[in-house]
């Protein structure tokens, strides 16, 4: 990296603010020396490094690149201009932070899904959701209904679920929040298609329920992936709970919803 690569990297940052005078400012950094690393006059200590990296949702060592590779990340991945004195946002920037092979991973897996997991134990039945992942304003997000039967009216009812997603090491990590009153919530963790597209994605979740107790629980669950372009009003129909032997339920479906911990497993985990 040569000295000059900073100072271009810095000024091409700069053409995504409204101005040098307002990044300084919202990102609490000093302009007469900032308007020296621009003029390749000084360099960045590591404090005023991390202070620009942070602001610019930036790792330290990329703004270090050269500045062809450089301008290469910025073009595969937009920037987010986040206030420095929001510790929040500065977290949940690096949080949404999309590299291109997290990108293109869930872009992958981006469509409708049907999901699949037994959430009482003391009912031999599976429930079928209809979740859709999709990307908005660069941020990959998701949206699930849920028909159940409700006890007290004995009639279907539903709930509808949004939320985001995010990539962990091949893995997709669901956080999901019960619209209107939202007290529920939901976390899913779940295996991604190794090549091509998505068929079947084994995974756990876990979750605070609706009940009036708010208990905790965990079940396994897979996702099965329904394409990109669906009915979705025949696929929300389809929803609810099933019972055991519905036809709909594979062996393969059945085998990766059970709860059952069983001999030699250390840990309870997803199935596939």
């Amino acid at each position: 990296m040569a000295a000059s690569d900073v100072s271009t990297n810095l000024r091409l940052l700069c053409g995504y603010g409204k101005s040098v005078s307002d990044i300084c400012r919202r990102a609490g950094i000093n302009r007469q020396q900032f308007n020296r690393y621009l003029a390749g006059q000084a360099q960045p200590s590591l404090r005023s490094l991390r202070q620009i990296c942070d602001f610019f949702g930036l790792e330290d060592h990329e703004i270090l690149l050269d500045q062809v590779s450089f301008a290469q990340l910025i073009r595969q991945r937009p920037l987010r201009l986040i206030a420095a004195q929001n510790p929040f946002f500065q977290v949940m920037s690096r949080f949404f932070r999309y590299g291109p092979d997290s990108d293109a991973t869930i872009e992958r897996h981006s469509g409708f899904y049907y999901g699949y997991f037994r959430p009482d134990p003391l009912r031999p039945e599976i429930l079928c959701t209809l979740s859709h992942i999709y990307r908005r304003e660069g941020v990959w997000m998701v949206h699930t209904v849920e028909r159940h039967r409700r006890a007290d009216y004995m009639a279907p009812g539903s709930n509808g679920y949004r939320g985001f997603v995010v990539e962990v090491a091949d893995r997709l990590v669901i956080c999901e929040r019960e619209q209107g009153i939202g007290q529920v919530a939901w976390i899913s963790m779940l295996f991604g298609a190794d090549h091509g597209a998505p068929s079947f994605l084994p995974g756990l979740v876990m979750g605070i329920t609706e009940e009036s107790a708010h208990e905790i629980q965990c079940f396994r669950v897979v996702w099965e992936y329904l394409g990109r372009e669906i009915d979705a009003r025949a696929a929300i129909r389809k929803c609810g709970p099933l019972a055991d032997d519905d036809p709909r339920i594979t062996p393969y479906i059945r085998f990766c919803t059970s709860n059952e911990i069983a001999p030699g497993e250390a840990s309870f985990g997803p199935r596939y």
